[in-house]
């Protein structure tokens, strides 16, 4: 934009404000306002209803205000909790080779890696982890707080 269409910019706009001010100065000449409709009606003293001005606050009041660190921002922080990582659920060394279900026992083939496998009822305990439900074909052992459901691997 040049320096000429600049000064011809603002002429316009100056224009234009003059324009407004002669249509409000205008309006108000051909359409006057009446003012007296809205006056105050003559009123006694007594009439007129006493201001109550508050009481001044004693300065300790605002002791808090005086008080306050004016760097830190008004609100306080929120606090955001983060869970706990989550842990994974533990390796376990040994594997479900087979279960055993009867009316009267339930029995639960375990094979460490080692190759030895032991029969183990539930309640007993296998490296660590205690058995806690034997199912057809699965079992559901507990270590560390994690519930780990071992399945037989089917050949």
């Amino acid at each position: 934009m040049t320096v000429k269409s600049k000064k011809r910019l603002l002429d316009l706009a100056n224009v234009a404000l003059l324009a407004a001010i002669g249509l409000t100065v205008g309006s108000l000449w051909l359409w006057p306002v009446d003012i007296s409709s809205q006056a105050p009606t003559k009123t006694n003293a007594n009439q007129i209803a006493t201001v109550k001005v508050p009481q001044a606050r004693p300065l300790s009041d605002y002791s808090v205000i005086h008080e306050r660190d004016w760097r830190r921002p008004l609100q306080d922080a929120k606090v955001v909790v983060k869970a706990p990582p989550k842990k994974d659920p533990p390796k376990l060394k040994f594997t479900l080779v087979g279960t055993v279900l009867e009316p009267d026992f339930q029995y639960g083939f375990f094979r460490n890696k080692g190759g030895q496998t032991r029969i183990v009822r539930v309640g007993q305990t296998v490296d660590g982890a205690v058995v806690v439900e034997i199912k057809p074909d699965s079992a559901v052992v507990k270590k560390d707080g994690f519930e780990i459901e071992l399945e037989v691997k089917k050949k």
